[in-house]
């Protein structure tokens, strides 16, 4: 009981009005240095870079798989095009053979090559090259592909 008191007593003394007296550093006017907090804050920072600097190359490397992904996307629609053109007039049509197609936030310019590969220009080799710019750095694919073109029979 005698022990019970002296806890009682001592837990008063550490109590103030609002239920909580400061640590005797802070108060006799002692405080958390600045240079402890500015320690504190590189400290805090150097993690946070750590921490993200992983993410945000991530995210670099999936917005460059979707660009990429676009560039193959409009590049099999046009030459999906060349070769419907080249069916329905009977020769081969890679025109223009160059322009810009615009994508979801990045124009893509474009440009093709075709070499008749038979004397009787029955067979073509298309190369069809799509680019793009990523911050500094110009990306680019390249298909290649072969048209044959049907003539049409005289006689």
């Amino acid at each position: 009981s005698r022990s019970a008191r002296i806890q009682s007593r001592t837990r008063l003394k550490t109590m103030s009005p609002i239920g909580y007296k400061p640590p005797r550093a802070f108060a006799k006017g002692k405080g958390i240095a600045l240079i402890e907090i500015l320690v504190a804050l590189v400290v805090l920072t150097a993690g946070l870079i750590i921490v993200y600097q992983p993410l945000l190359g991530a995210v670099t490397a999936l917005d460059d798989a979707l660009k990429r992904l676009e560039a193959r996307r409009f590049a099999a629609g046009k030459i999906w095009q060349f070769q419907e053109d080249s069916f329905r007039e009977g020769r081969f049509k890679a025109k223009p053979p160059q322009g810009v197609l615009m994508g979801v936030k990045t124009p893509f310019e474009y440009e093709t090559r075709s070499t008749a590969l038979t004397p009787e220009e029955e067979l073509y080799e298309l190369e069809f090259m799509i680019s793009w710019r990523t911050g500094h750095v110009m990306r680019r694919v390249k298909r290649t592909t072969y048209i044959s073109v049907p003539h049409a029979e005289t006689g």
